[in-house]
């Protein structure tokens, strides 16, 4: 399934709005992170997700850039700071997302490449890019994600989830977006008060 052709972006615009969850969705964006930099300060509820099935400029740490994949997608929360230190939040953030993985498509195939990178079976499948914004007495939090589900883009060393799961179910997919919203949006009431 090429990645044009990719349910995941409307699977998660439906989960999202069965979920009441604040979205928004795009064709394409230049990126789903800047996208919700735009939104952040303007009271969205948090957590609100910025979901797309193109983006043009996707970016990862240090200035690399992020090709599409099946799930581009960004949480934001934004509220008062607490005394939580966030920094290696990232890490922390990527362990859930290891967790959840695990928990959802076991196999011991998965690895997590601190601080940010899921790799299955040696090659890249999903990142994180957090970006904190503050704006006293607000704080932003920014967590964006790409994710390849079906196929990868042609670049070395990347892998999608189909390398170990024939047939991805749409139930499974929404199960995966329940548990790593929970453990991120809990992360996040750590850092903020929302």
């Amino acid at each position: 399934m090429s990645l044009k052709n990719s349910p995941i972006p409307l699977w998660s615009e439906t989960w999202a709005r069965k979920k009441k969850i604040p979205y928004q969705f795009f064709l394409s964006t230049e990126s789903v992170n800047n996208s919700a930099k735009e939104a952040a300060f303007k009271d969205f509820a948090s957590p609100s997700l910025f979901i797309a099935r193109s983006q043009t400029a996707g970016r990862g740490r240090h200035q690399k850039t992020w090709e599409d994949s099946d799930l581009m997608m960004a949480w934001l929360w934004e509220g008062a700071p607490t005394e939580y230190d966030v920094s290696g939040l990232d890490e922390k953030l990527a362990e859930n997302l290891f967790y959840t993985v695990q928990k959802i498509w076991p196999s011991p195939q998965w690895k997590l490449k601190k601080p940010n990178d899921l790799y299955l079976k040696n090659q890249k499948t999903a990142g994180i890019l957090l970006e904190v914004l503050d704006q006293k007495p607000k704080r932003a939090l920014i967590a964006g994600m790409g994710f390849n589900i079906f196929s990868h883009p042609p670049v070395p060393k990347a892998g999608h989830l189909g390398l170990i799961v024939s047939n991805i179910l749409q139930n499974d997919w929404n199960r995966f977006l329940d548990q790593l919203n929970f453990l991120w949006t809990e992360k996040a009431k750590k850092c903020l008060n929302f």
